[in-house]
């Protein structure tokens, strides 16, 4: 039997698997009032590039390595 991932779950384990240039984001996963998850990341200044741009190919790592974090509503 399988069960669901909390959503402090998935963010520990988000914290503790995920490559470094995509932890160095600082993702932070919370729950929104539709049920569905959201992601935020802050800005900082070590992720930024030429122009304030945020690293491309840590972003799109991070991206598809998310989807497969299904965090049901609480």
């Amino acid at each position: 039997m399988t069960t669901q991932p909390t959503l402090a779950f998935a963010q520990q384990f988000l914290e503790e698997n995920f490559s470094p240039w995509i932890t160095d984001l600082k993702p932070k996963l919370k729950i929104r009032e539709n049920g569905t998850a959201q992601m935020d990341i802050p800005i900082f200044l070590n992720i930024q590039r030429v122009g304030g741009i945020v690293c491309g190919l840590a972003m799109g790592s991070l991206a598809a390595h998310v989807w497969s974090l299904h965090v049901p509503a609480a």
